[in-house]
């Protein structure tokens, strides 16, 4: 018979164990879908498995990337830290992706088909036809352009019009020590779509993944986001500078980001299972608006404080640099490119959210420079929720089998002790199940306040139904 995981309970007045969690945000930059020499450069390459030794070597708790848009820089990066973390993503099944991608794969079978058939009969034809030179002219340009097209399924282009990765590429990781994953993600295309027109074929959008914190067994909600990179029009400034402009349609997502963060804080997190009421809420990403602008300030409009300043107070945070960073005169958006020093990268967390920031650092920002982006990597204490967090009177703690009120407790293998009840009647001492080769847990004494609350009404249900 497997021994039940030893449950520790914290008396009121001691002071709770520190708890940190780290969040590293971080644009992979998997290169624009123009033809640079950036375009197909992530996947396979050495700059991508420089970001997975890097990313390991750090080990943050949870890992937000955008641009990851090639199926194949997703793959690689799931199967490189499937070991230490679980992924998140959302797959694309929009029609206009399906119909781009049976287009596409019928184009290159047709090309291959065609230029197949003109090789073996290429020789008949040199000698039987006068068309001799045409088809030879033929299969030269099938055979370069079907062999072009195989080559763009590993790129940024066939990921952007073609891939599967939804939205703008965005992916969380996080640890399988720290978390419990708590359903499937959820991809949400912002309303406002405006202002870029590849946003057509790469909607923005916010990826959200609910965790259950293993360390208290409270609830975190992490969204990623990608926000629109461009003006609110190709007329209101110069859409090739690598400054970002004012935008009314990515204040508009923002404006939505911040408001669907705060509602899934207080709403119910997960009713008639084993946490309700409100919920960790973390937002973190590439939202491609700077501080100058003023429109991240919407946040506080919702509750929402930036890790950055929390810590680091006015100092900047200059995670798109020119000045330092080569690659980021490397994409489309190239003017002033050398001199540019902006905030382009964020960590949020609701001021409910019992999360104080303790450190902010940029990383990644020295050779060999990985991507265009600098990381931005946030450390956070985690605090008990208290009157924000509500327990399940049924559960004590992931790690106990099912339900354990204390009356069935009595009659099972997690016997009380004279201590315990000495405990549940008023006395300030810790009590401890049955010892076990699991590591101790935390279970909140006001919980079991709960249960024996529970317990006794359901023992005076129980009595009036006998009556």
């Amino acid at each position: 018979m497997a021994r039940r995981p030893a449950v520790r309970f914290r008396t009121p007045g001691a002071p709770p164990r520190k708890r940190e969690v780290s969040v590293l945000t971080f644009n992979v930059y998997a290169g624009p879908p123009l033809p640079t020499r950036f375009a197909g450069s992530l996947e396979g390459s050495t700059r991508l498995q420089q970001q997975i030794d890097a990313i390991l070597h750090l080990s943050p708790d949870v890992v937000c990337l955008q641009e990851v848009l090639a199926d194949g820089v997703r793959s690689t990066i799931e199967a490189s830290v499937q070991d230490v973390y679980n992924s998140s993503y959302a797959q694309d099944a929009s029609t206009i992706h399906r119909a781009f991608r049976a287009i596409g794969s019928l184009a290159v079978l047709l090309l291959y088909t065609i230029s197949s058939l003109a090789a073996w009969r290429c020789s008949q034809w040199m000698t039987e036809s006068r068309l001799a030179p045409t088809c030879c002219v033929f299969l030269l340009i099938s055979t370069l352009v079907a062999r072009i097209l195989l080559n763009l399924t590993h790129s940024t282009v066939w990921g952007f019009f073609f891939g599967d990765t939804h939205p703008s590429g965005l992916m969380i990781l996080y640890k399988k020590d720290t978390f419990y994953p708590r359903g499937a993600p959820l991809a949400m295309q912002y309303n406002d779509q405006q202002g870029d027109l590849m946003n057509l074929f790469r909607p923005r959008g916010v990826l959200w993944q609910q965790l259950e914190l293993k360390c208290d067994g409270s609830l975190l909600w992490v969204g990623n986001t990608h926000a629109d990179a461009l003006s609110s029009g190709l007329e209101a400034s110069d859409v090739r500078s690598s400054t970002s402009q004012p935008s009314l349609h990515r204040c508009a997502q923002l404006s939505e980001l911040f408001s669907v963060a705060e509602h899934l804080g207080s709403e119910s997190a997960s009713r008639g299972q084993r946490h309700y009421g409100s919920a960790r809420v973390l937002v973190a990403g590439d939202f491609n608006t700077t501080r100058e602008l003023d429109e991240i300030k919407v946040a506080a409009k919702f509750g929402f404080g930036d890790a950055w300043i929390s810590v680091n107070g006015e100092m900047p945070c200059f995670s798109w640099d020119g000045v330092r960073n080569p690659l980021v005169a490397s994409g489309f958006q190239t003017d002033g490119a050398e001199t540019i020093q902006c905030t382009f990268d964020y960590v949020f967390t609701h001021k409910k959210a019992a999360m104080r920031p303790t450190s902010a650092k940029l990383v990644f920002d020295s050779p060999p420079f990985m991507s265009d982006h600098f990381g931005v990597l946030t450390s956070f204490e985690v605090q008990p929720l208290g009157a924000h967090m509500k327990r399940d009177p049924l559960f004590l703690h992931p790690s106990v089998d099912g339900l354990v009120p204390l009356s069935l407790a009595k009659n099972s293998g997690l016997a009380m002790s004279t201590r315990m009840q000495a405990h549940l009647t008023g006395s300030d001492t810790d009590v401890t199940f049955a010892s076990s080769t699991e590591p101790e847990t935390d279970v909140d004494v006001a919980a079991l306040s709960d249960l024996q609350s529970w317990n006794e009404s359901e023992s005076r249900a129980k009595r009036s139904k006998s009556w």
